[in-house]
């Protein structure tokens, strides 16, 4: 008789090899055999009731620490335009950094002789921002235009009625820096209000939800429209560091205009 291997039950095939049919039915009633036996041994391995989440625990994991508003970019410059600081020591700059600052998250040069520094805690933030001079250099601080904030997408209805100083004073504590409400065309002269709001946060990343009086809103993130260059029509840069010439803007479409007018 076929023996059940009781140490690996789930991994045994339910398939079984049997050679003629006059036992074709013992096999197959061994194998219904099998099958009651394995149910009731995952049942007995596994817990009846699944273990339910728990969305305040999930809130506490994703929260972010709206107590820990502080810049995070900042862009140090040389106020001697004829030295910049890509024109110093790797090395000098590195170690000036790490003796008036510390140990900061990211330091990147950029196009302009610039760089960017990214700290990693408050204290840094207050440190960088008194920074008069770096090397032999006199330097100026000043935080990222763009990277110390960011924005996201909400759509609540119960706001659309709402003051914008209002919104501001009550969701500041969350780190909302600015709202703004969308609205669309109304008819030849007006405009009415949507339930979608643009919200900056002073934060380097949006939270997944934001905590609206009694209402729990989700977040998705702001999409802005591509970087277009009206010169070379390409995308991803501006004007101002266009390659090329002036193109016109569907090169296609005037390349077919004026071979067919030729052609004619």
């Amino acid at each position: 008789m076929y023996t059940l291997p009781l140490s690996k039950p789930l991994y045994v095939s339910l398939s079984m090899p049997y050679r003629g049919e006059e036992c074709r039915d013992s096999v197959e009633g061994e194998e219904h055999e099998y099958r009651i036996l394995k149910n009731s041994m995952m049942a007995s391995s596994y817990p009846l009731t699944r273990k339910r989440s728990c969305t305040a625990l999930d809130d506490k994991e994703n929260e972010v620490d709206f107590d820990q508003y502080f810049d995070r970019f900042f862009i140090i410059k040389s106020a001697d335009v004829d030295r910049p600081i890509s024109k110093l020591s790797p090395f000098a700059v590195g170690k000036a950094i790490q003796a008036t600052v510390g140990t900061v998250r990211k330091v990147n040069p950029l196009r302009s002789g610039d760089l960017l520094i990214e700290v990693a805690s408050a204290a840094q933030s207050a440190q960088i921002s008194t920074l008069c001079t770096l090397v032999d250099r006199p330097v100026t601080i000043s935080p990222h235009r763009t990277l110390n904030t960011c924005k996201g997408v909400i759509r609540c209805r119960e706001l659309v009625g709402c003051d914008e100083a209002e919104m501001l004073t009550e969701l500041s504590s969350q780190g909302i820096t600015a709202i703004y409400n969308v609205t669309v065309k109304d008819g030849p002269d007006g405009r009415r209000p949507t339930n979608t709001f643009f919200v900056t946060f002073r934060l380097p990343t949006i939270p997944k939800h934001l905590k609206v009086g009694y209402i729990r809103v989700p977040m998705t993130a702001y999409i802005p429209a591509p970087l277009r260059c009206f010169k070379c029509q390409k995308f991803g840069h501006g004007l101002k560091f266009a390659k090329v010439t002036q193109r016109a803007p569907n090169v296609a479409r005037l390349i077919t205009t004026l071979t067919t007018a030729a052609m004619k």
